[in-house]
C-alpha cells in the first residue's frame, strides 16, 4: 500500500487489518502521514482504483495520549 501513497509525502504508519483468520486484509488501511500537507496530496488520489477497489479516505482522530494528529491519519478502503 506504501506504493500507493508514497508520492504523497512522508509516512509516518500503515496499517492493514486482516480477516479473523489472518489470511487477507480487510479491504482497508490506515495510513498516518507526517504532515497535513502530505494528507493534502493523497486527497487527489480518491477514486483510484487499487486492486480493484475505489480509493475512498476517512479522516481520524489521533490515538495518543499527546493530543497529536489533527490531519496527519486517515483511513482509507
Amino acid at each position: 500500500m506504501g506504493e500507493v501513497f508514497k508520492d504523497c509525502g512522508e509516512i509516518k504508519d500503515i496499517r492493514m487489518p486482516l480477516n479473523e483468520d489472518q489470511s487477507h486484509n480487510r479491504g482497508f488501511c490506515h495510513v498516518e502521514f507526517a504532515d497535513a500537507a502530505s494528507v493534502d496530496k493523497a486527497m487527489l488520489l480518491v477514486g483510484t482504483e487499487v486492486d480493484g477497489r475505489l480509493i475512498r479516505i476517512d479522516f481520524s482522530k489521533s490515538r495518543r495520549s499527546n493530543g497529536g494528529g489533527g490531519r496527519g491519519g486517515f483511513g482509507g478502503g
